[in-house]
């Protein structure tokens, strides 16, 4: 369950592309509780992800984003496996995907490019555009006057929001980046990184379909759970700019 979770942390894949990898790794040996962890971890980060969180918000959030995502994982798994359902095996998917044509180099341009950046920088340009008119729309620090989302209440705002919502690790960073600075607590944003890329309407009807329903409600729960605790601590550990640092500049955003 561990080493599904440490493998999954730094792929960059979406909600969508973990299934098939999950689904194969099932059919390769792995338990369940494993492949639940890899579901859980896998589209939550990712390298791509944790540099873009980094570089917009500081490294303080990047590591609260990868702390979370991977004790996520961890308890997922071990409580799928700990409490199994019955009936609660493997349904319908098959198939896999073969190893590409090609030598080392030719295979590491084809996913690092044709998989990798052309799958993300539609999105990103998406997170980018929503993040825009957040800004331009919302004045500076507007929702930080809306008492409702400075408790509880803004974390399952975010949760709403984000769950049901389809965007990537990578997309969700400037969309993140936009509500904070629009006055967002910081620890809804993160629950929105966190439930948003982890979870969406199609993706949870096959990890359902998959998985079986305990398991999948371990799953929900788990994600659900985990990233509303880390948004709590989050919001009482720091104020915004302890939490973002130098990186997350107002101003800097603004122009």
């Amino acid at each position: 369950i561990i080493k599904a979770s440490l493998l999954g942390i730094p792929i960059p894949l979406c909600s969508c592309g973990v299934l098939p990898a999950a689904l194969g790794l099932r059919r390769d040996g792995a338990s369940r509780g494993a492949t639940t962890s890899f579901l859980v971890s896998t589209p939550q980060t990712g390298v791509d992800s944790l540099l873009v969180t980094a570089g917009m918000l500081g490294w303080p959030f990047a590591l609260a984003k990868l702390v979370t995502a991977f004790a996520a994982g961890v308890t997922s798994g071990t409580l799928v496996d700990a409490f199994p359902g019955k009936g609660d095996e493997e349904d319908g998917f098959s198939g896999g995907c073969a190893d590409p044509p090609g030598g080392f180099f030719r295979r590491l341009w084809d996913f690092s490019y044709r998989v990798v950046f052309l799958d993300i920088h539609r999105w990103l340009t998406l997170g980018i555009v929503v993040s825009g008119l957040i800004v331009v729309l919302v004045p500076p620090g507007y929702l930080a006057d809306v008492e409702v989302l400075n408790g509880p209440l803004g974390l399952v705002a975010a949760l709403l929001v984000g769950i049901p919502m389809y965007v990537c690790s990578v997309a969700s960073v400037p969309i993140a980046a936009g509500l904070i600075y629009a006055g967002f607590p910081v620890g809804g944003a993160l629950v929105f990184l966190m439930a948003g890329p982890a979870t969406n309407a199609a993706t949870m009807g096959a990890v359902r379909k998959a998985m079986g329903g305990r398991a999948f409600w371990i799953y929900l729960l788990t994600i659900v759970g985990f990233s509303m605790a880390a948004g709590l601590l989050l919001n009482r550990l720091q104020p915004l700019e302890a939490v973002a640092g130098a990186k997350f500049d107002v101003d800097r955003l603004r122009e």
